[in-house]
């Protein structure tokens, strides 16, 4: 299935349409090839936190599998959240 989700840093956010099986490190890999996001280093980035649930969520999880759901932002951080 097909979600909407925002991924936001701290200078740039953007909406991408992604299916929910999808694992949160491939898209990342997608940004950074793309250079969507060039204010992080997202080889470094382990953990993102979901806004709606208030949690951090591994980048080594499927959308699926974290809970992640169409409308969901997701803030990425490089340091422990």
């Amino acid at each position: 299935m097909q979600i909407l989700v925002t991924f936001t840093s701290e200078e740039k956010q953007i909406n991408l349409l992604i299916d929910n099986r999808q694992k949160i490190t491939d898209t990342l890999s997608t940004v950074k090839e793309t250079g969507l996001l060039p204010d992080y280093e997202l080889d470094s980035v382990h953990y993102v936190k979901s806004l709606r649930m208030n949690r951090r969520i591994s980048v080594f999880c499927s959308y699926e599998m974290a809970g992640v759901y169409s409308g969901d932002i997701l803030k990425i951080c490089n340091k422990d959240i």
